[in-house]
């Protein structure tokens, strides 16, 4: 081979190098380009759709965006960085570089650890309503991050975007991958001929079994709204009660949902549905806010959540105080066994009518007792804890409630419903002229025509339902806790009286009743 041939070989050899070199930095370089713009979310299919794209900031995720007419932008996000809680969202256009801290939604707080994703609805700035407006904006995020309490701000994406859709898709924080957030509507419907006022207590009843993917063990982590959900702007807690059933296995859960300034109107009125939310929060601990509570016995069998006897017990921002009672009257004299299975089926209210040997009608509006009662003469003895003391031609007490019996000769019964919160064993104590008897109970049922119910309950702590002067009985309540109380009192002509009270102090709250007796039908839907 001749040295030029060889010459030629070489050099031939180096430019193919020089090629090889200076393209492969430029193969190199875009590749690059290609894996930043991927990391960026540009070639996600999930972030791009007809009407634009949601590029996630380095770090985060965002995807499946969707924008309605009113500017609710719902996405689906997530972190790489961590475990970060997210307690604000906010939504700006372009031009500006920052949002304000007022800017921020509040949300209730959402745990992201990393490689998790939730969906957000971000309220964004539109400068019109209808359908095919294009949006650019920013998404941002309020947030503290491992156990630090210092609270950042970052944006988390980039958002090109046009409506799609007149309203939003959904209001409401719901996680599959955190999937205990979650919010059922409650519908409230009164069908009676009066209205149902403010601060009414409704009863509820609903299976928890039924939504074992949202709620926790022991129900802690449910809270009730009016106005809209938890975490969505324009809610407003309501105090509940959950007075029995308190166990994400539980078939019959009996809750008690104070209204609070909600009223409901009457049947006819165009205003008498009133929708209220039950949301599972996104918390591993009881609910400490004071917003939902439970009776005072610790429910040691559902994870021992309660350290002290009343340390979730919010009774008394759910009830009324005292025991609610009613007078039934009729106009002549008689003396039946059959009062007393007639009285415990009986409604608490105006106009409401009991069967017996007459018919007894109540003529007033409910009466209620103090929470607590006092030291008064009870028959000529001073007794302690007296919460009922009214007599007719015998010493203590007082007169019957205005409007008094017109008529003493007459007949009439009594009945008294609430809870007694009891903090050591008690011994309940009546004095009646003629019969009475005292119920009690921790074993619910979710009617409401009646409270205890039945002539021979197993509950009766005393029962004495027969014809006499006036006579003291009594029955002790050992195991302390919050009880439903029932007590029933009847007389049969001339002088009367009717007292109860206890050898401990004990506070006594009860549930509201309207007019005619009946509260609000309830639905509940998902």
């Amino acid at each position: 081979m001749s040295l030029k041939s060889k010459t030629n070989k070489n050099l031939k050899a180096q430019g193919a190098m020089e090629y090889l070199m200076t393209y492969g930095w430029s193969i190199l370089v875009i590749a690059i380009a290609l894996v930043v713009l991927f990391e960026l979310g540009v070639f996600n299919s999930n972030s791009l759709s007809g009407n634009g794209a949601c590029i996630a900031q380095s770090g985060y995720l965002c995807e499946q965006a969707s924008l309605s007419s009113n500017g609710v932008l719902s996405a689906q996000i997530g972190s790489d960085y961590g475990s970060i809680s997210v307690s604000g969202i906010a939504c700006t256009t372009n031009s500006t570089l920052s949002p304000s801290i007022s800017s921020y939604n509040t949300i209730t707080s959402i745990k992201l650890n990393d490689g998790e994703s939730v969906p957000l609805s971000f309220q964004c700035p539109m400068s019109s309503n209808a359908i095919g407006t294009e949006f650019n904006g920013q998404l941002w995020i309020e947030y503290t991050s491992g156990s630090s309490s210092t609270t950042q701000y970052t944006k988390i994406g980039t958002v090109s975007l046009k409506t799609t859709i007149s309203s939003p898709t959904t209001t409401v924080v719901v996680a599959p991958t955190n999937p205990d957030l979650f919010t059922a509507n409650i519908l409230l419907s009164n069908e009676q001929s009066s209205s149902v006022s403010s601060n009414f207590q409704e009863m509820i009843y609903f299976s928890p079994s039924a939504y074992s993917s949202y709620v926790k063990s022991n129900l802690s982590n449910i809270e009730f709204s009016s106005g809209a959900p938890i975490g969505t702007s324009g809610n407003t807690p309501l105090y509940a009660w959950i007075e029995s059933g308190a166990s994400s296995t539980a078939t019959n859960t009996v809750i008690w949902i104070n209204l609070g300034s909600n009223t409901i109107g009457a049947a006819g009125s165009g205003s008498n549905t009133l929708k209220i939310y039950m949301n599972f929060l996104n918390s591993n601990s009881p609910v400490t806010s004071g917003y939902t509570g439970y009776p005072s016995q610790n429910y040691c069998s559902n994870g021992c959540y309660q350290t002290s006897l009343n340390q979730y017990d919010n009774i008394q921002n759910v009830m009324k105080s005292g025991l609610a009672y009613q007078i039934y009257y009729t106009s002549v004299t008689c003396d039946s066994t059959s009062y007393e299975s007639a009285l415990y089926s009986a409604l608490l209210g105006n106009q409401i009518t009991v069967s017996g040997c007459s018919t007894f009608t109540s003529n007033t509006p409910v009466f209620n007792t103090p929470v607590l009662g006092t030291s008064q003469s009870v028959d000529g003895t001073t007794e302690q804890n007296v919460i009922i003391n009214y007599q007719e031609s015998y010493s203590g007490g007082s007169a019957y409630p205005n409007p008094p019996v017109i008529n003493n000769a007459n007949s009439w019964q009594i009945k008294a419903i609430g809870w007694g919160v009891l903090s050591n064993p008690t011994m309940f104590t009546g004095v009646a002229d003629d019969g009475e008897s005292l119920s009690s109970t921790s074993s619910i049922t979710s009617s409401t025509s009646y409270w205890l119910g039945g002539t021979s309950s197993p509950d009766n702590v005393f029962s004495y339902w027969l014809s006499e002067s006036a006579t003291a009985h009594n029955g002790i309540i050992s195991n302390p806790g919050t009880y439903r109380l029932e007590y029933n009192y009847y007389e049969n002509g001339g002088g009367a009286y009717t007292a109860l009270y206890s050898s401990n102090s004990v506070s006594y709250y009860s549930p509201s009743y309207p007019p005619n007796g009946i509260p609000p039908s309830f639905s509940i839907t998902t």
